[in-house]
């Protein structure tokens, strides 16, 4: 609770004061810290290494980056390209510390965005039937494509139960979820 009013209080400052950008990545550092998912090699938000479960795959896209982040941070029409998605609503613009939510499987997943470099990076949290989720995408561009790489860890009591179903399930998502994006970009037949 008290680092949630930590974060508000940061947001309040970044927002009502026009601020250099010397005191934004200061102020960017301390919500890493406080939240406890820094990295030390340029404090970039990872996921869980030491979750029960982690899924990492890329993919390459012929797009550019900017058209396959378009695409990610649309999320009222994610259920339009990714098959697995029953439906996903937002609440405002994608910026650090907003929350959207969306239905996959069983669960209706509520995620909260850490991290955005556009269009680069995008790193969201979510939470869903006990499980915690960290969700990291990295844009690369190559030539006239992009790299687009995908990172999730899975925690919780259900997956510290049965891990290796679960890594092996989320390694499926992270797969698929890859495939749709690239066909939903490239307007290729879906996997």
């Amino acid at each position: 609770m008290i680092l949630l009013l930590v974060h508000n209080i940061i947001k309040k400052i970044e927002f009502k004061v026009e601020v250099s950008n010397f005191f934004q990545k200061y102020l960017q550092i301390i919500k890493k810290i406080l939240f406890k998912t820094v990295n030390m090699e340029g404090f970039m938000i990872n996921v869980n290494k030491n979750a029960p479960a982690i899924a990492r795959s890329e993919i390459e896209i012929i797009a550019e980056p900017e058209t396959v982040w378009d695409m990610l941070i649309d999320i009222e029409n994610w259920p339009k390209w990714n098959h697995d998605m029953k439906n996903a609503s937002s609440k405002g613009e994608v910026s650090v510390g907003s929350s959207f939510k969306w239905k996959a499987g069983p669960g209706t997943i509520i995620s909260t965005f850490l991290e955005i470099e556009r269009p680069k990076l995008l790193v969201w949290t979510g939470k869903t039937l006990g499980i915690k989720a960290i969700h990291v995408w990295k844009l690369m561009p190559k030539d006239d494509k992009t790299i687009v790489r995908s990172e999730e860890s899975w925690e919780g009591l259900i997956i510290s139960i049965i891990p290796g179903r679960m890594e092996k399930t989320l390694e499926e998502s992270t797969e698929s979820g890859l495939q749709y994006l690239k066909a939903g970009i490239e307007h290729t037949p879906k996997p």
